[in-house]
């Protein structure tokens, strides 16, 4: 009898530290992934982005070029609202503004 508690004891001994090494394991594995997973998640996303506003800033360049070089009657059918440009010294008179009608003057 005192055979069969020492064997079941060892036996129990021996599963629970590969449930508990193993438990371990796992978790430290599936941490250090999803952590991984993560960190490239987000420099993609940032990546996306960086390359989505770059192209609405190039779309906005393009068109504020557009309408400098062609007066004011293109700027009227543009997506932007306003418009200025710096004069001498790098003062901004009123002179120097392009609204989109219907926006409130506050000059």
């Amino acid at each position: 009898m005192k055979i069969n508690a020492k064997l079941l004891l060892l036996t129990f001994t021996i599963i629970a530290f590969i449930t508990i090494s193993s438990a371990i394991i796992y978790h430290s594995l599936t941490k250090e992934l999803l952590l991984k997973q993560q960190s490239k998640n987000l420099v993609n996303s940032a990546n996306d982005f960086m390359f989505t506003y770059q192209q609405f800033v190039y779309e906005i360049d393009d068109e504020f070029d557009k309408n400098y070089k062609n007066g004011n009657l293109l700027f009227m059918n543009s997506n932007l609202d306003f418009a200025f440009y710096l004069g001498k010294d790098s003062v901004l008179t009123a002179s120097n503004i392009m609204l989109k009608s219907g926006i409130k003057n506050f000059y």
